[in-house]
C-alpha cells in the first residue's frame, strides 16, 4: 500500500516540474535592474575586487544584501 503513494507522488512531482523552463530577462529588464540598483552592483564591484576569493556565489549574496538593505 505504501509504494503505490510513493510512486504516485513521485510522478506527480515529474509532472508538475516538466513545464517551460522560467524565461531570462530582456536586455531591457536587465539595464533597467542595473539603472535602478547601480549603486549596490558599484558596492559590490569593489568588494569582489578586493577579494581574492571571488566567484558569482558571492556576488549574489552581497547584492541581494545591499538591494535588502
Amino acid at each position: 500500500m505504501r509504494i503505490p503513494i510513493i510512486i504516485l507522488l513521485l510522478a506527480s512531482l515529474f509532472a508538475a516540474s516538466c513545464g517551460d523552463p522560467p524565461m531570462p530577462p530582456s536586455d531591457e529588464e536587465m539595464i533597467r535592474h542595473f539603472a535602478t540598483h547601480e549603486a549596490a552592483f558599484r558596492k559590490v564591484y569593489e568588494i569582489m575586487s578586493e577579494s581574492s576569493e571571488g566567484s558569482y556565489v558571492t556576488f549574489i549574496y552581497i547584492f541581494e544584501h545591499f538591494i535588502n538593505e
